[in-house]
């Protein structure tokens, strides 16, 4: 895990809702045994819609949502640690985000399983100063 995730900050364990430090919200999105390997599935924490998938064990949690015109990524395929959109084919790193050197990324959430199900930590907003 990455200690400099902002999710980790509030040592909030996944099922105990809001951090009181931070706002980051732990949120259960199913069971493990109910996500795809190889193709993403739409799953909702909160108001942030997730293309959620994993391998084996390991789930991975990025946000729904296209940068390039909008397409959701839930229903894309997943394949050599890219997930593809299916709208047009970009293909976004499952651990950063990122496609490639274009400049186009989608957000990753820090997901973890306990007891079988799934948990997604979505950071709060940045305040204002």
């Amino acid at each position: 895990m990455n200690r400099d995730d902002p999710c980790l900050a509030a040592e909030t364990p996944p099922g105990t809702g809001t951090g009181t430090d931070t706002g980051n919200a732990w949120h259960c999105i199913g069971p493990l045994a109910q996500l795809p390997e190889q193709r993403a599935c739409w799953k909702r924490a909160g108001d942030q819609p997730l293309a959620a998938m994993r391998a084996g064990d390991t789930v991975h949690v990025l946000s729904a949502t296209c940068p390039h015109q909008g397409a959701s990524l839930a229903g894309g395929r997943v394949a050599g640690g890219k997930l593809y959109c299916p709208a047009h084919g970009l293909g976004f790193d499952l651990h950063s985000g990122h496609m490639g050197a274009s400049g186009l990324a989608v957000p990753c959430f820090t997901a973890e399983v306990r007891d079988g199900e799934v948990w997604v930590c979505i950071p709060a907003p940045p305040t204002s100063r």
